[in-house]
C-alpha cells in the first residue's frame, strides 16, 4: 500500500512539473526543460518513462552543444 502511495505521489509531483512546464513555453524561461525536468521525476518510479527522457535528454545536448570558449561578439 506505501508502494503505491508513493508511486501516486512522485506522479502527481511530476505532472504538476510538467504543466508548469507547458505554461512556461510561450513565456520566456526553460519550458522545454522544465517538462523534461518533470519526466525525469515521473522516471524516478516508472522505468519506461525513464529510458524515454534519458533518449529525450541525450538529444537536446545534441542539438545544443555548450562551447567551452566562446567568442565574445566583435565590436566592428
Amino acid at each position: 500500500m506505501a508502494n503505491l502511495l508513493r508511486k501516486i505521489f512522485v506522479l502527481l509531483i511530476g505532472l504538476i512539473v510538467i504543466v508548469f512546464g507547458i505554461i512556461l513555453l510561450p513565456l520566456p524561461g526553460p519550458g522545454l526543460v522544465v517538462i523534461l525536468a518533470g519526466l525525469g521525476i515521473i522516471g524516478a518510479e516508472f522505468p519506461p518513462v525513464r529510458r524515454w527522457t534519458a533518449r529525450k535528454w541525450a538529444e537536446l545536448r545534441e542539438k545544443t552543444p555548450l562551447r567551452s570558449n566562446p567568442r565574445p561578439p566583435s565590436s566592428q
